[in-house]
């Protein structure tokens, strides 16, 4: 009996530290990162509604507010997720970066970024825009705004009228060294109800260049995928609306001018 009361004490013991270790873990963390986010003032005012923990090295990040300076509508972001086998590496990810060195294996996701293009914060980019490119002659026009009418790009305000006013995106990065030379890199963006984007690649590092940053890895192969999700229905609609002509005319002008516009510039096309 007495021996049982032992494990159960020893038990109770580990368990004890084990939230105290945690705890510990929490605090920490949360200290490093309110640090962070305060030294985003006044450019950024950066507030969350939860802070979660994994033993595991996960750390979860719910209901963000990101406020640009002079702006009234923040950005919303539902959860950010990152993940490292070193836990140690969320405590301060700045000094480990320093001193030239990344974990292994490193993940972020950030899902439900919302972004509302009707506000003044996007306003301000699109009139900055318009001020890059006044010194662009009349009649340039952007590959992707081929045979669309009188537009000349797809910039904000022709993304607005085409319906994309508030979008939400989900972002997903992973990093994994495969070995001492090699690492694979996982990059998705998903704009929903628009397009979706995967790249991945396998990069080749030196020694040196496994260890430090600052040293550009070479590509050994990349992969770039495409998928859409309604940007090109909605573009061919109101093209097709722009250029007084049905849908399936617009696809077929749009494909010869950028036939035409590839050949201009010496790119060799071969048939699929």
């Amino acid at each position: 009996m007495r021996t049982v009361k032992w494990v159960f004490a020893f038990l109770g013991l580990m368990v004890a530290f084990a939230l105290a270790a945690y705890g510990l873990y929490w605090y920490q963390l949360k200290r490093e990162l309110d640090s962070t986010l305060n030294g985003l003032n006044p450019l950024l005012q950066v507030s969350y509604n939860r802070l979660v923990l994994s033993p595991f090295g996960e750390v979860k990040i719910q209901g963000i507010r990101i406020m640009p300076l002079g702006q009234a509508n923040p950005f919303l972001i539902d959860t950010l997720l990152m993940r490292s086998r070193d836990p140690a590496f969320w405590l301060n990810p700045g000094a480990t970066l320093n001193r030239e060195s990344v974990p292994n294996d490193l993940h972020v996701s950030m899902t439900g970024l919302t972004l509302d293009f009707n506000s003044p914060l996007f306003t301000s980019f699109e009139h900055m825009a318009k001020q890059l490119m006044s010194d662009t002659p009349p009649s340039h026009v952007s590959p992707i705004a081929f045979g669309c009418g009188n537009v000349r790009s797809f910039d904000l305000t022709t993304l607005r009228m085409i319906g994309m006013r508030l979008v939400q995106t989900d972002f997903y990065f992973n990093w994994q060294r495969l070995d001492e030379n090699r690492v694979q890199l996982d990059v998705n963006a998903n704009v929903k109800d628009w397009w979706q984007i995967d790249f991945s690649a396998v990069l080749g590092l030196t020694l040196r260049q496994a260890s430090n940053l600052r040293e550009v890895p070479g590509v050994l192969n990349a992969k770039l995928r495409y998928s859409d999700e309604g940007f090109n229905r909605r573009r061919g609609e109101f093209c097709s609306t722009q250029s007084q002509v049905s849908p399936a005319q617009f696809y077929l002008n749009h494909g010869l001018m950028i036939q035409d516009w590839l050949r201009e510039r010496g790119v060799e096309q071969r048939a699929p």
